[in-house]
Parts: C-alpha cells; sequence; structure tokens
C-alpha cells in the first residue's frame, strides 16, 4: 500500500507567501472518497483558478476495501504531486483516521462522521471537529449515499480551503444526473453544520 511520504514539509517558511494545502480523504468503498477528492480538486483549480493534484489509492474490494484521494492545493503549479504532511484530513472511517495519524502535521484539521468514528487519544494538537454525515445524509436522501457531500460541505466551512460556490459547481458536473440538487442540499447542510461547529 502507498503511504504519504513524510521526508518534506509542505508548509512554506513564513517569509514566503506559496500557499499549498493537502488534504486526504479517506474511507471505505462505497463512501465516495475519491469522488469527494475529485470535486475538491475541480473546484479550486476550474472554479477558483488555483493549481491542484489529485491521486488516488484503493484496494481491489469494491466494498469495504480502503478507498482514499489525495489532494494538493497551491498557488504555484505543483512539482511534487504526492502529500508529505497533510494539513487536513476527512475520516468517514476508523481505519481512515488511525492510518493517517503519522502523516498529519501536528496542528492538522480532521474532520470527522461523528459516531462513526472513535476519537479518543488523538493528540491535543490537532484541531477536531465532527458532525453527524450519515444521519444528514439519510435525513435529506433517505439513504446514507451523500454523507461524502456533507463532508465535504463541512470542510469547505471550517477550513475556508475552497469556497460554497466552487464546490458547488463541481458537484453538479461530477454526480449522477438527476441527483444533482440533492448533493447541493447535503453539502449546504454540512456547511451549515460547519459555520456552527
Amino acid at each position: 500500500m502507498w503511504r504519504p511520504m513524510t521526508a518534506l514539509s509542505c508548509r512554506k517558511p513564513e517569509e514566503e507567501t506559496d500557499m499549498r494545502y493537502e488534504i486526504i480523504f479517506s474511507g471505505i468503498g462505497g463512501q465516495g472518497m475519491i469522488l469527494c477528492g475529485k470535486i475538491a480538486a475541480e473546484a479550486a483549480s476550474l472554479y477558483e483558478k488555483k493549481h491542484s493534484v489529485q491521486t488516488v489509492y484503493y484496494g481491489p474490494e469494491s466494498r469495504g476495501g480502503i478507498a482514499e484521494s489525495y489532494v494538493i492545493i497551491s498557488d504555484e503549479p505543483v512539482d511534487y504531486p504526492k502529500i508529505t504532511k497533510a494539513d487536513a484530513l476527512v475520516a468517514m472511517s476508523q481505519s481512515g483516521l488511525e492510518r493517517h495519524l503519522e502523516h498529519l502535521h501536528e496542528d492538522a484539521v480532521v474532520v470527522i462522521d461523528k459516531g462513526k468514528v472513535n476519537t479518543e487519544n488523538l493528540p491535543e494538537t490537532l484541531s477536531l471537529s465532527s458532525a453527524p454525515f450519515t444521519e444528514e445524509s439519510i435525513r435529506i436522501m433517505a439513504r446514507p449515499m451523500a454523507a461524502n457531500i456533507v463532508a465535504l460541505g463541512f470542510f469547505s466551512a471550517v477550513t475556508e480551503m475552497i469556497s460554497p460556490d466552487a464546490c458547488k459547481k463541481a458537484i453538479r458536473h461530477n454526480v449522477p444526473a438527476g441527483t444533482e440538487e440533492k448533493n447541493i442540499a447535503a453539502f449546504e447542510a454540512g456547511f451549515d453544520l460547519g459555520r456552527h461547529a
């Protein structure tokens, strides 16, 4: 299994102003985390005119195995396309959280699905946020299938790294035809949760 390299730092010295922001979207197959990363990368590059790179990793299982998306957003062209030390982790599964703790900056933002992921014994320096993404998806769509989109909305609100307008444009471009409005509603529900987190 590929592991993010840790030899390089993604943060620039204070005197430099170029921004490089590294995000891990981690879960298991069927939770839509690869789609979540694709939407985030497209939102940043196509609609906010930043530079972005997305890479993915998934296990051989169609459901239940590892499914992850790694996104880098930068003011400048991305010269190294892999995660070095992530600034944010969106974890929809327990294994997704535990697998990447060593790959995070000490003050990274960690976003989890409340009630689905145990956060005991996390380093106190991490900035932890949680909300019931799966429950919100069930409320909106009667199924858990949009929990990833709820999580993306929450992430957009708590980090302000990708604007909600850019995300919604990218969502419309990537979700199945006929589901656009419900997915936008899921995003907005997550964004509202994030604003009040």
